[in-house]
């Protein structure tokens, strides 16, 4: 392998130790292409790893110094200081106490900012073999980096990425040897847009062609698949990442919001309302700085929902935002959002709870003309089979409803969808004929007697009236019997005669 001394490029690192890069593998998709050892892209070693695997250099030893040639100053040639043999002496003394270490391979004079070091195996491929003596140090290129540039090192053989936002959109730079070989524009992020893959891998393979000899098109595609989902992952968990490649008002969000909380409360109705929370630290009585969104503000097509809630946490900080920016911004707050478990609000309980509460308060009358005249004071009770059921008029649920501040058109079915899950309500809403005509029929709820704790020592007319006849029952426009097979039967007294 051949290497070249470079400058620091972002992201890259040593491939020995991981260490700080100094000196990276040129013409590395000759070796790649021939099958030669090594990984599949370009090794980066550090000056030590350099040292040490290219050039054999061992570890430096403090007990064998290197000779060092003294400084003669304006001695004659020839003469040499007794001080000086005398130290010579010793350092052989010191050298010849390990005949099987390797020779020490003094450094190059030249330094090394100067330029990269002479290859070992042959002259540099530029010389192309006619140089025959050494190679003259050479300055390092320097590589072309603009401002607001985020560059991806190596990612398909020696070609590094720039990405940078412009006006637009994007535009992708390709370096190769510390120069600028090209660039292609987008307007959508690469990251979100396969078809921005595919054009960017095309532009890649067009102005470095000698890569389409070794890669296959779709190799190309997967390997810049693989970058911009890293992109994707930096700009998530890397400020600098973040502020180079989004809008400069999303990142000026973003800087401010500490974390992102999102809840989805239940409320015991089978539906759910989810709150987003931003932790944006301390206002200026160091009390928690939260700005609190819900469902409808984060799918907003417009951020003016936003903008309000945020200009009155930050009284001085009106906010200019595109609705592009705004899609930008909502997706990147749902990527460093923390998903809390689902949290029950408690509200079904408590609304069930004060509603038998208030029940319980009205009158049970088992007399259909006694509950027909007054529907929002009595609650009608019948004996059953199966034991007694009370009928509340739909009135009553209504102004219930309606004096907690809830619609009922809203909140009436999922009340009675959970009262029959908790197996207060018997049946579903049915209606009750209480006279003739189309406006003779109520429509009622049906609870258990015993899911109101009801007892038939409640009722304020203890005997018995006639049974009911229901909305189900209702065919003919005809009313039932009102009197129940007992009571039209004989008494036992008639039956045997009374004489």
């Amino acid at each position: 392998m051949n290497f070249v001394q470079k400058g620091y490029v972002a992201g890259a690192k040593c491939s020995v130790c991981g260490g700080f890069p100094e000196y990276r593998e040129t013409n590395e998709h000759i070796r790649i292409r021939q099958k030669k050892e090594g990984p599949d892209r370009a090794v980066w070693l550090c000056s030590d790893c350099h040292r040490k695997y290219k050039l054999g250099e061992p570890d430096p030893d403090p007990e064998h110094p290197q000779e060092v040639t003294p400084d003669l100053g304006n001695e004659p040639a020839g003469s040499i200081p007794e001080r000086s043999r005398s130290e010579i002496k010793r350092d052989r003394k010191l050298e010849g106490r390990d005949q099987k270490r390797p020779e020490v391979i003094p450094e190059s004079p030249v330094s090394e900012n100067n330029g990269p070091e002479p290859a070992v195996n042959g002259p540099e491929p530029e010389n192309n073999g006619t140089e025959t003596g050494p190679t003259p140090p050479r300055p390092t290129p320097q590589e072309y980096r603009p401002r607001g540039e985020y560059t991806i090192p190596d990612v398909l053989g020696d070609v590094s990425l720039g990405i940078e936002r412009d006006a637009v959109g994007f535009v992708l730079t390709f370096y190769r040897n510390g120069g600028k070989v090209g660039s292609h524009n987008t307007k959508t992020p690469p990251w979100l847009s396969p078809k921005v893959v595919t054009d960017t891998g095309a532009a890649l393979l067009k102005v470095c062609p000698d890569l389409g000899k070794v890669y296959a098109k779709e190799h190309v595609r997967d390997v810049l698949t693989e970058v911009f989902k890293e992109v994707e992952r930096a700009i998530t968990d890397n400020p600098h990442a973040a502020a180079l490649l989004l809008p400069p008002v999303v990142s000026h969000v973003l800087g401010r919001i500490e974390r992102v909380v999102i809840t989805k409360f239940k409320d015991g109705f089978g539906g759910a309302e989810t709150l987003y929370e931003l932790f944006t630290g301390q206002d200026e009585e160091n009390d928690p700085r939260i700005i609190t969104l819900n469902l409808t503000d984060v799918t907003a097509d417009s951020p003016s929902l936003f903008k309000k809630k945020w200009t009155g946490a930050f009284v001085t900080d009106r906010l200019v935002i595109t609705r592009q920016d705004w899609e930008t911004l909502i997706s990147a707050i749902f990527d460093r959002a923390e998903i809390r478990e689902s949290e029950h609000t408690g509200e079904a309980d408590t609304l069930i709870s004060d509603l038998l509460t208030e029940l319980n308060f009205l009158t049970f009358t088992a007399r259909r003309e006694t509950w027909k005249d007054d529907l929002n004071r009595y609650l009608l009770c019948e004996h059953t089979p199966d034991g007694w059921i009370i009928h509340v008029s739909i009135l009553i649920i209504h102004s219930f409803l309606t004096g907690k501040d809830l619609e009922p058109n809203k909140y009436t079915p999922k009340l009675s969808k959970t009262l029959k899950q908790r197996g207060l309500v018997v049946s579903n809403s049915r209606t009750i004929r209480v006279g003739p005509g189309s406006g003779g029929t109520k429509r009622v709820w049906t609870f258990s007697g015993d899911g109101l704790g009801f007892t038939e020592n409640r009722l304020v007319d203890q005997t018995r009236t006639d049974p009911l006849v229901t909305g189900e029952n209702f065919v003919t426009g005809k009313n039932d019997s009102h009197l129940t097979q007992e009571q039209n039967a004989p008494s036992k007294e008639h039956q045997m005669g009374g004489a």
